[in-house]
């Protein structure tokens, strides 16, 4: 066995002596490039080399027959000029390379007879078989072949250029599936037949490359290498042989003991022995495929080299995936097969709490497809199903945004699975293909509540409040005047000429998770005059991370206003009186994680606007799951309180399948209202408060045997 030092010696001597001369093999100046601009990949070549050596200790018996067929899939990339059509070579071209392939490497060429009588006991079968590759890395099928024109007459061992799309080549397919062949008009300026990567290396320049004129066995060929045998001396380098040789004089080997020393290569076919140093003394082994001999003169591997390949194909080796591609599996396609091409979102880290989905689905039938039904869960939960209609021709690739999904829990990673059924609403021909599933990271949670800012910290900004503006002028802390204490938030509008300008504060994430969440804030607002363009103030709910918003609470104008008259000529600065407290329902958005609220004006014609004191506040959910399992106890909110004319009653906890009754009774007990609860979608009832007269009630809600009780006070 040889030891790192001595392969490290070995390999990297004869590179540097490569560099300086012109060879028809180009592998090992290809090499030279690669350890220059990485020389951290000799530590992998020792690697490999270090598992091909106790590979072969450990199965020097078996190798004569391994009792099984390793089958290679092969993608020919066809790089031709236009204005030389033989470099566009025909699929027969093609055809007559893969029929050598797989009689050398079977040992069942004709000319095996050829072999020396000295040298039949360790030729090989190396029981390796190769077929052009019938399924594309996307699934569909394929003939193994692609074809490129290009600008370029020549490609370089140096830039690899011939193995990218974006210097005139083509991309390679997945190395761990397909052997990736370039076949290209000329390389090294004609200087080179062919070259390989040795095993190990960068997956996207994985494969060999050989000149068109010394590929397979049928015409435009170049003379003596007209019996396809580039093509397998370069695979063989695929597969980590080396040259015969050793790449270097009669003191060096090729890490085979059943190939004969030679102090270098032979050309033609003659019969030498250039090295002595052996017992037996054999002559050079000119027929091996690891030689430059005439196409002609070879004819075989030896057990040796089989034993070296065969090591890449073992757990473990280096080329131990393509051993279970699918690539030379033929494709079967049915009328009606969808398949999950790709979940694009969500996608690494930071994803929002609430999730939009986004897929890409592919027709795999024969037919057009125009209805799915998609269903996707986040972290095994309840899955969320929804239906896709439209129309994607045979082969063509649609992108679908998915209804949101809300992350329910408080960890960090997550999967979303997502599952494709029922194409054109017929059973899938391949439901193998329908689904996958990604794993994503999420945003912490926000803030948890309640969450209370009466701006007296006289902090600018207001703590981990943001803000949005377009201009210079935008949401300020006033330390004049306030609701309660001497600060609040204002827009400085006196003077402010801006009409349809948006100014935003929002507040710190928030985490409503397990409550019923409701907002109040005071408010101070002057109209300058009374038919003006209005100031709007709104409240904004996101719960997607800021990237939509929904309007929770609108008011402009003579409505906002807290003044009995406009404010004309001068700032509005609101006294003790001129405040108003307003409430907001946000029950809509309890149980998620992530919620960002924004104060929002747009400006209109009218004098300063006032924020203070804004509470959010809720009570505690009693189910895991309340969408899907009823409250323990109904729980309730009255507001405004106090009220006048109406308020509005918000609940949790009212299970909607069970009668309930709203019952209000004065400080006495005595019931002075009692209506059946009316449910809506927003868990809020409308109270009319127009036959009370002033004082203090206390509102019930009563479900069976359970009831909620809240005070109000109501004045006119």
């Amino acid at each position: 066995m040889f030891s790192k030092t001595a392969f490290v010696l070995a390999f990297l001597l004869p590179v540097l002596l490569y560099a300086q001369t012109s060879e028809p093999c180009g592998t090992m100046p290809a090499l030279e490039n690669m350890l220059q601009n990485n020389p951290a990949a000799a530590e992998k070549i020792n690697q490999i080399e270090d598992f091909t050596q106790k590979w072969i200790e450990k199965n020097a018996g078996r190798v004569k027959e391994m009792g099984t067929i390793v089958t290679i899939p092969v993608v020919v990339h066809v790089l031709y000029n236009a204005g030389v059509p033989e470099t566009n070579i025909s699929e027969a071209k093609i055809l007559s390379q893969l029929e050598v392939l797989n009689a050398d490497y079977r040992r069942l060429n004709s000319d095996a007879v050829n072999t020396p009588s000295v040298f039949l006991p360790v030729a090989a079968d190396a029981e390796i078989e190769f077929c052009l590759a019938q399924r594309a890395p996307d699934g569909f099928p394929t003939t193994g072949i692609t074809r490129t024109a290009t600008v370029k007459t020549s490609f370089t061992t140096s830039a690899d250029d011939a193995k990218f799309d974006n210097t005139g080549g083509h991309n390679a397919w997945p190395s761990d599936t397909y052997l990736n062949m370039w076949v290209v008009p000329s390389i090294n300026g004609g200087n080179v037949l062919g070259y390989a990567q040795f095993p190990g290396q960068d997956p996207a320049t994985d494969g060999v490359v050989i000149a068109y004129n010394c590929f397979g066995t049928i015409p435009p060929y170049i003379t003596p290498y007209i019996y396809g045998r580039t093509t397998i001396h370069e695979v063989g380098h695929w597969l980590n042989l080396r040259h015969v040789w050793g790449d270097g004089d009669c003191s060096v080997d090729d890490f085979v003991n059943d190939t004969p020393r030679s102090d270098g290569p032979n050309y033609g076919c003659p019969t030498t022995n250039s090295c002595s140093n052996e017992s037996p003394d054999y002559n050079d082994m000119k027929e091996n495929y690891m030689d430059y001999s005439n196409d002609g003169c070879m004819n075989l591997f030896t057990l040796g080299q089989k034993q070296r390949m065969w090591a890449l194909f073992e757990p473990g080796g280096a080329r131990y995936a393509i051993t279970q591609s699918n690539g030379c599996v033929p494709v079967e396609l049915g009328a009606s097969d969808a398949s999950l091409y790709n979940i694009v979102q969500p996608f690494g880290a930071g994803n929002c709490t609430v999730l939009e989905p986004v897929i890409q689905m592919q027709n795999f039938g024969t037919q057009p497809l125009y209805y799915v039904q998609i269903s996707y869960s986040v972290d095994g939960g309840e899955p969320y199903t929804t239906e896709w209609t439209g129309e994607v021709a045979p082969a063509g690739i649609v992108t679908i945004a998915l209804p949101p999904v809300v992350i329910s829990n408080g960890n960090l990673l997550h999967n979303l699975s997502v599952t494709l059924t029922n194409p054109n609403g017929v059973a899938d021909f391949n439901a193998t293909n329908n689904t996958s599933m990604v794993t994503f990271t999420s945003d912490l949670p926000g803030d948890p509540i309640p969450f209370a800012d009466s701006f007296e910290s006289s902090e600018f900004p207001f703590g981990m409040w943001d803000f949005s503006s377009a201009d210079a002028q935008f949401f300020q802390l006033n330390n004049t005047t306030g609701h309660t204490g001497t600060y609040s938030a204002y827009m400085n509008n006196f003077g402010y000429i801006a009409p349809g300008q948006i100014d935003d504060f929002i507040l710190p994430n928030l985490d409503f998770e397990n409550v019923a969440p409701m907002l109040e804030f005071w408010v101070a607002y002057a109209q300058q005059l009374p038919d003006e363009e209005p100031d709007v103030l709104e409240v904004l709910v996101s719960t997607d991370c800021g990237e939509t918003y929904t309007t929770v609470f609108i008011k402009g104008g003579a409505e906002l206003s807290t003044t009995s008259e406009p404010v004309l000529g001068t700032a509005f600065v609101p006294n003790g009186n001129q405040w108003r407290r307003e409430t907001v329902n946000l029950f809509g958005f309890g149980e998620l994680r992530n919620v960002i609220i924004a104060f929002r004006q747009t400006r209109g014609a009218g004098n300063n606007l006032y924020i203070d004191d804004i509470n959010i506040t809720g009570f505690t959910v009693g189910t895991d799951n309340p969408q899907q399992q009823p409250q323990t106890q109904p729980q309730l909110y009255v507001y405004p309180n106090p009220a006048s004319q109406t308020a509005v009653v918000a609940f949790a906890g009212i299970n909607p399948t069970l009668p309930a009754v709203l019952r209000v009774a004065d400080y006495t007990g005595r019931v002075v209202m009692q209506q059946n609860m009316a449910i809506s979608a927003q868990n809020t009832h409308q109270l009319n408060l127009q036959q009370l007269v002033p004082g203090v009630y206390f509102v019930s809600v009563v479900q069976q045997n359970k009831t909620a009780t809240q005070k109000l006070v109501v004045v006119k």
